[in-house]
């Protein structure tokens, strides 16, 4: 009995030392690039998501709108592996009783992860 309880505390002690390699609650190295493109009535933007190890997360997209006219928007976007590519889109031109309303001024776009931190930003001129 003795033995087995020794082998039990070796494996604990190894179990703790994988453990500590990795701290549990440690989020893996998350980095974004973003690239911004306006075609027709939308600005598109591209966003590719890097991170050391293949985990479930989230960034958040915001949109900040030039002046008050225009409505700002966020999305969220989940991702789960090393490399994740996706767009996101904010129309930038509204069609209302056969007028065109533009949103003009500089848009800024800002790519932020689900702890917070601002991963990429972006602007880009609406004319």
């Amino acid at each position: 009995m003795k033995n087995l309880l020794v082998g039990a505390c070796a494996l604990l002690a190894t179990l703790n030392v994988f453990a500590s390699e990795a701290p549990s609650g440690t989020a893996p190295a998350v980095q974004a690039t973003l690239t911004l493109e306006e075609v027709g009535n939308k600005l598109f933007a591209r966003i590719v998501v890097t991170q050391d190890i293949a985990q479930d997360g989230t960034v958040t997209v915001k949109f900040t709108a030039p002046g008050t006219y225009c409505k700002s928007s966020s999305y969220d976007l989940k991702y789960k592996n090393k490399r994740w590519n996706t767009r996101a889109n904010r129309t930038v031109r509204h069609q209302v009783d056969g007028q065109t309303i533009v949103c003009a001024g500089i848009w800024k776009v800002e790519v932020v992860s689900d702890g917070g931190e601002t991963l990429a930003t972006g602007e880009h001129e609406v004319k």
